[in-house]
């Protein structure tokens, strides 16, 4: 069962970092797209563009740093949270979106979106849902083989891997 663990966890953490990471690589390569595409959910209000700016910016680098510490597997069941919480978002103002009969593109992967082309619809959700599901078994069963929380071992967890003993107390 350890085995069998340790291979869902690896396979779903790469999965979700590398989607985070090219996800988050596109918005930031090019944020006006990404902030117009915020902008066009109608979610947050016209005066407060300022929002939507730091948006813009911000949620790439949150994706890209989660997507990589997915990949490596350090701290992988907080990424993942980070992740599945991005995604719950994502998926409600998909919804709001399809909910208010708007035509909206989604931003999401930019021009590579590997699934869903042109105006936001189920194919989305259903997109997002499949992300959802890899977040959920990398909080489910950990971050799997060939990772450094893995490498760490048992309850120390990330601690262990970047040197940290966490039953060592100060004097």
């Amino acid at each position: 069962m350890r085995a069998i663990a340790g291979v869902i966890g690896l396979v779903s953490r790469v999965l979700l970092g590398v989607a985070f990471c090219v996800a988050g690589g596109i918005k930031l390569w090019d944020p006006q797209s990404f902030a117009e595409s915020i902008k066009g959910f109608k979610i947050v209000p016209a005066h407060a563009s300022e929002v939507i700016v730091v948006s813009a910016f911000v949620l790439p680098w949150m994706e890209i740093i989660a997507g990589v510490l997915l990949i490596i597997g350090l701290w992988a069941r907080p990424a993942a949270l980070t992740a599945a919480g991005s995604l719950v978002i994502f998926i409600g103002a998909i919804w709001s979106v399809m909910a208010r009969e708007m035509s909206v593109k989604c931003g999401c992967f930019g021009k590579l979106s590997p699934f869903c082309e042109g105006e936001l619809g189920m194919c989305n959700i259903y997109q997002n849902l499949v992300l959802l599901g890899l977040a959920v078994a990398v909080l489910g069963f950990g971050a799997g083989f060939w990772s450094l929380d893995w490498r760490a071992g048992g309850r120390r967890g990330a601690a262990g891997a970047i040197g940290v003993d966490p039953s060592a107390r100060d004097a």
